[in-house]
């Protein structure tokens, strides 16, 4: 392997838009590279819609995260009305943040298979040509930064339907006459609970 080569994350390929065969035209001598690796990939749009949504997820989650970590500040007023009307302020800006999010797409995405070569950087994926030989540059991903990512989203949407009970909690529990300390204590707990598991 050349030094510095390593298998891309992104790239740009000419791509047919007949047959799909893809081609990255490489640099090794005698005309064919050896070596080849598989190169697994996926289309860069739908990396990008996970990556957006992973994102908007993130931010939705550190909105509850504050509110939260506000409340376990202010132990003394956290079932306090007040505290009530942060937590719900807390819930409409997560939303804001957020947007309307569904959780993690379970099926697989749309994988195609190259193969790259580690010594001239060449990829290609030949298909069967159906006699139209039109080829435009598409984006793509490799797959395993997809799947990683996904990982990463799932996680989120677990920290998110944590933090979003918790803050539920904190929203519309009110605690009973006489039943403050018990209530208080219970709503720290799922507070505390809630960022640890976020922060593991």
């Amino acid at each position: 392997m050349e030094p510095g080569r390593t298998m891309p994350e992104r790239v740009t390929i000419l791509t047919c838009i007949g047959c799909g065969a893809m081609q990255i035209p490489g640099e090794c001598g005698g005309g064919s590279c050896s070596g080849e690796r598989r190169l697994d990939l996926v289309p860069a749009d739908e990396f990008d819609e996970l990556q957006a949504d992973t994102a908007r997820r993130a931010a939705g989650i550190e909105v509850l995260s504050e509110c939260l970590r506000n409340c376990l500040a202010t132990a003394e007023a956290f079932t306090s009305r007040q505290a009530r009307e942060r937590s719900r302020t807390a819930l409409r800006d997560q939303r804001t943040a957020s947007g309307t999010l569904r959780g993690v797409d379970t099926n697989e995405p749309s994988i195609v298979t190259a193969w790259w070569c580690p010594r001239c950087g060449g990829i290609d994926a030949p298909q069967e040509c159906i006699d139209v030989c039109i080829r435009k540059p598409v984006e793509w991903v490799n797959a395993t930064a997809y799947a990683q990512l996904r990982e990463r989203a799932q996680s989120l949407v677990d920290q998110e339907s944590q933090m979003l009970a918790a803050v539920r909690s904190l929203a519309f529990v009110t605690p009973k006459l006489g039943q403050e300390h018990k209530t208080l204590a219970a709503l720290q707990g799922v507070a505390r609970c809630a960022l640890e598991n976020s922060a593991a």
